[in-house]
């Protein structure tokens, strides 16, 4: 007989399939990858169709996962992504208003975090190593210029929701959707 905790981990490791599967097409159509030769193939999906209805589940469910952002007047611009490379990490990048040479610091929930400065002048902070059933944990990242703090709320399900809001194509959808399903199944196995 089959209990709930093994039927959870069932359903954990299909969904971790199918966010194995559909990260391989969309990322190896990002980065010209060719799956079996430049990196181990994913064969097979358990969950392929992602209708209206689920997708638009999806964006409800993750309505208050959105990226919130309040700027100081020494940010113009602030943008984010999600890395699912070898650890799994959310990028900030704020764009300093015009001549803004001043200092940068920045804290992650409280606590000091590293900001680099690209070559393109922008700052980024990293929110890095995020476990599985933790892609929906908001983190709260302030940078400290001359005027002030800009405040950023923001998790990796911010990601996924606003790649839902405007999909750039059926691939980053199902992706998006596959990682969405991996995380839910994820925290209520760890749950």
């Amino acid at each position: 007989m089959i209990d709930d905790s093994e039927t959870q981990l069932h359903a954990l490791i299909e969904a971790l399939q199918d966010y194995g599967f559909h990260a391989q097409v969309y990322l190896s159509k990002l980065r010209g990858w060719t799956p079996g030769k430049d990196h181990a193939s994913v064969n097979a999906c358990y969950k392929d169709d992602y209708s209206d209805e689920l997708i638009s589940e999806a964006k409800n469910a993750l309505a208050q996962k959105a990226i919130s952002v309040r700027k100081s007047s020494d940010i113009e611009k602030v943008t984010f992504s999600l890395n699912l490379d070898a650890d799994t990490a959310v990028y900030l990048y704020f764009k300093p208003a015009a001549g803004y040479s001043g200092n940068v610091s920045a804290t992650v929930n409280g606590k000091d975090a590293e900001v680099e400065k690209l070559a393109d002048g922008r700052y980024r902070v990293a929110i890095r190593d995020i476990a599985a059933h933790r892609l929906g944990d908001m983190a709260n990242v302030t940078l400290a210029t001359a005027a002030g703090s800009t405040n950023v709320t923001v998790s990796a399900m911010s990601y996924v929701k606003a790649c839902l809001d405007a999909p750039a194509d059926t691939d980053e959808t199902r992706a998006m959707m596959a990682l969405y399903g991996y995380y839910k199944e994820a925290a209520a196995y760890i749950s």
